[in-house]
């Protein structure tokens, strides 16, 4: 049975909007990164953890030596999606495993480019 690279049975929701689509699901990824990786202010995070954090981030960045060598490739994350058990509980941003699985092979492509950016930077 071939996969529909243009639509994906279940979808994934995003707010209150269900996305089916493939070109929709990873623009909705690409907006939910940017705004993951936006500076902002969280009521998760409070000043003193802010300044506690901050300086060890900055330490890190410091010390690694990125790899121009290295790329994420979109197999290893899928890996990594399929060994994730289901029924955990979700982070700040509410996605579940279970969220992630149906839509993994919609998604690689944007995942690895993105976390090879990181790699790179």
């Amino acid at each position: 049975m071939a996969y529909n690279c243009n639509k994906s049975t279940s979808g994934i929701k995003f707010g209150e909007i269900v996305h089916r689509y493939q070109k929709a699901i990873t623009e909705q990824w690409g907006f939910y990164f940017e705004r993951l990786y936006s500076p902002s202010i969280s009521e998760h995070f409070d000043d003193k953890w802010r300044h506690h954090v901050s300086p060890n981030v900055g330490k890190l960045r410091e010390t690694l030596i990125p790899d121009s060598n290295a790329t994420v490739m979109p197999e290893d994350i899928e890996r990594c999606i399929r060994s994730c058990p289901n029924g955990k509980a979700p982070g700040y941003d509410s996605i579940t495993y279970e969220h992630l699985k149906p839509v993994a092979s919609a998604i690689l492509p944007l995942l690895a480019n993105f976390f090879t950016a990181i790699v790179h930077s």
